[in-house]
């Protein structure tokens, strides 16, 4: 898989936050952190999507002009995971690590950029 030849340009970032129970159940704390990100990163989004989950969590996928962002929470381990997947050249998500410390800097997460 390693040489695959006509592999696409992207860029493909993971957070994990560790926040309380009532953040990451929180359909309106996580759209502001969303909307928050999407908007220091100039991000276009053409549709989002949904889903409360019983008795908790919340997943929510962004469509984006460059490829998607996803979020997804489990407030019983006080965790969110944020995976943005990008194939724009822009530099603006040269950014990213720097916009997501704006964001999140009150909370510990983590910051992965996947290599392939």
């Amino acid at each position: 898989m390693n040489n695959l030849k006509s592999r696409p340009y992207f860029r493909h970032f993971v957070v994990e936050v560790e926040c309380s129970f009532e953040e990451a159940n929180s359909l309106k704390w996580i759209e502001e952190k969303a909307n928050l990100l999407i908007n220091k990163l100039g991000i276009r989004t053409l549709k989002k999507i949904e889903h409360l989950f019983k008795p908790q969590g919340i997943s929510q996928i962004y469509i984006i002009s460059s490829s998607h962002m996803a979020i997804h929470t489990w407030p019983e381990n006080n965790y969110i995971h944020i995976e943005l997947l990008t194939c724009s050249t822009n530099h603006q998500f040269d950014k990213f690590k720097d916009s997501v410390n704006e964001v999140f800097q009150n909370f510990k997460y983590h910051i992965t950029e996947l290599k392939y």
